[in-house]
């Protein structure tokens, strides 16, 4: 039977995948490999469309986060070759992170008071299915002694995964309010102000390549002192509370590469209902919907855009400061207002990014290293203008002078990326109040 046909009808050449081979995987297995895979054996192939087929399918390696690079080619006998180069997965160590809501606000008032210092252990690829175990062991700053387990796949269809959760944590030192949208602390040298017990258990169900669906019952015991409710009494809802919450998030992901996209498109929502049970006496809800989108798009040779749209509308009227939702954490921020935090029941979180690519992604050996999990180094710089803006809705009865105002930042940027999903970003920001500074982040900009 030959291997190579050509279609009467339309005259377009194709090819039988009569097998796929794999290298590299020295402790993946082949069935998390084929999961990401647009093509099995027996399939039909295209020569027009198998570049684009490879392409993706080699995207959908690298986005596992289990290989540093995937390459994938067809002989003339019809088989594919598969070849990647894995990551380095177990990351036993010192543990250590600064305890502010991003680096710069940290820059500010360096203290490593606010360091959090411990030992972790983290197996991100565990008995070669993908599966991630950590173990964390926290002090310094805050206390904390945890562990995480993930199984992607549980079925044979591959699709329903499984994960817990559990952690025990305490603080000498807690944020209990925010005054002129900064976040207020008080300390303690011998007590516990803040302590949390909390466990987790979660499915996850992810439909085709693309698609997952990803279900949480938690429980949480918050726990705190009468000092921290003397100096504010909307710190929690009582000193003692013990709650059972449900969390449903959705997504989709067409991104090309998640750590650093440049083309395709993000779609994802989150409902969460915390507190939807309480054994205390006293009740704290947190209901709020989430969603974010985001666009991706090259405009010519080495220019690209990206679009990006967050937004947050909460169900929950009685405000607590434990349950706070505010711009100013994570992603949720405008750029130009780092060292803000604003306290919203709702917001909208729109960015623009125009990007130049000045260095094409580039593979650099190091010669004096001779494992490729660290040898081969991908490097890539880009230069960007952007602007951001945003507006939100404060809580009912919280007082809050950017509610209801347009807000909004913009400025340059350069960004460098390398492996194992770092991206350095320095750039430089002016806001609504023309105030300007030069800041460092370490995440995709949109």
């Amino acid at each position: 039977m030959p291997h190579f046909l050509v279609s009467s009808q339309n005259v377009r050449a194709f090819f039988i995948t009569d097998s796929i081979e794999f290298s590299g995987n020295k402790r993946t297995q082949e069935q998390i490999l084929r999961r990401e895979l647009l093509f099995k054996e027996g399939d039909s192939l295209y020569f027009a469309d198998s570049t684009e087929v490879f392409r993706k399918s080699e995207e959908n390696l690298v986005n596992t986060s289990l290989f540093n690079f995937a390459e994938i080619n067809a002989d003339s006998l019809g088989i594919i070759h598969v070849s990647v180069i894995e990551r380095w997965y177990i990351w036993p160590g010192v543990y250590w992170t600064i305890e502010e809501r991003n680096f710069n606000v940290w820059l500010r008032d360096p203290s490593f008071e606010k360091i959090t210092y411990g030992l972790y252990f983290e197996h991100e690829n565990f008995r070669g299915r993908k599966e991630e175990l950590k173990l964390l062991f926290k002090m310094g700053y805050n206390q904390l002694a945890g562990f995480s387990y993930q199984i992607p796949y549980i079925d044979k269809s591959k699709r329903i995964g499984l994960f817990v959760a559990a952690a025990v944590q305490g603080s000498h030192s807690v944020n209990y309010f925010v005054s002129d949208h900064e976040l207020q602390i008080v300390k303690s040298d011998t007590a516990y102000l803040f302590q949390n017990v909390f466990m987790d258990l979660g499915l996850t169900y992810r439909k085709g390549i693309h698609q997952l669906h990803k279900f949480t019952l938690g429980y949480d015991h918050f726990q705190s002192v009468p000092g921290v409710f003397s100096l504010n009494p909307s710190f929690m809802a009582g000193e003692k509370l013990d709650m059972l919450g449900l969390n449903y998030q959705f997504r989709l992901d067409y991104r090309n590469y998640r750590s650093y996209p440049l083309q395709g498109w993000y779609f994802d929502a989150e409902l969460n209902f915390g507190g939807l049970i309480g054994f205390s006496e006293q009740k704290m809800q947190n209901i709020f919907i989430k969603s974010t989108s985001r666009k991706y798009f090259k405009i010519m040779p080495r220019l690209y855009w990206a679009s990006g749209l967050t937004f947050l509308c909460r169900a929950d009227e009685v405000f607590y400061f434990t349950e706070m939702t505010a711009m100013g954490f994570n992603t949720d921020y405008v750029r130009g207002y780092e060292y803000y935090v604003i306290p919203s029941r709702h917001f909208y979180i729109q960015k623009n990014n125009l990007k130049f690519e000045v260095l094409p992604p580039k593979v650099f050996r190091l010669p004096w290293i001779k494992a490729d999990k660290f040898a081969k180094v991908p490097v890539s710089i880009y230069v960007n203008a952007f602007f951001d803006h945003a507006n939100s809705v404060a809580y009912p009865g919280v007082s809050d002078a950017f509610s209801g105002q347009w807000q909004y930042g913009y400025g340059l940027g350069i960004d460098l990326v390398t492996y194992y999903d770092k991206v350095f970003r320095l750039e430089y920001s002016i806001n609504r109040f023309n105030e300007n500074g030069v800041f460092l982040h370490f995440t995709a900009p949109i």
